[in-house]
């Protein structure tokens, strides 16, 4: 019985970050934008969040094309990051939390300037979002 209790206190407490992570988040209405160019700097903007209190929110990636990105929150805080993936056309650069194993993700099209955003963590319980935006 204790196992079962257990079963149901489990599901119930992540039912609210199931319902809030299955909602689809639409890129096909980002902006085009045939000016963008991949810089060393860029400032991206998200456009669509799974938690809605993100949208509009800038973000600052510093240092594009060196060994050692940065990303600056709107909160003034400044991280490091580290380059996981790069080709002709995708940058991908992550920030692995060295407390907790948090990760914080950008996936960049370096032809048109979307981006997407994946955070998952367990800092005073587990958690995850995503984010798709533009950046210029």
């Amino acid at each position: 019985m204790t196992r079962l209790r257990l079963s149901r206190s489990f599901a119930f407490a992540f039912l609210p970050l199931l319902v809030a992570c299955s909602e689809k988040i639409d890129a096909s209405r980002l902006p085009t934008n045939q000016q963008f160019v991949m810089s060393n700097n860029l400032i991206c903007t998200i456009v669509a969040a799974s938690d809605q209190k993100e949208v509009g929110k800038k973000v600052v990636l510093i240092g594009l094309t060196t060994a050692q990105p940065k990303v600056k929150y709107e909160s003034g805080v400044t991280s490091p990051m580290q380059k996981v993936f790069e080709s002709e056309s995708t940058l991908t650069i992550q920030l692995v939390a060295s407390a907790t194993g948090s990760v914080d993700t950008y996936v960049i099209a370096k032809k048109n300037g979307h981006f997407s955003r994946a955070v998952a963590g367990s800092l005073a319980g587990v958690y995850s979002s995503a984010a798709v935006g533009t950046c210029k």
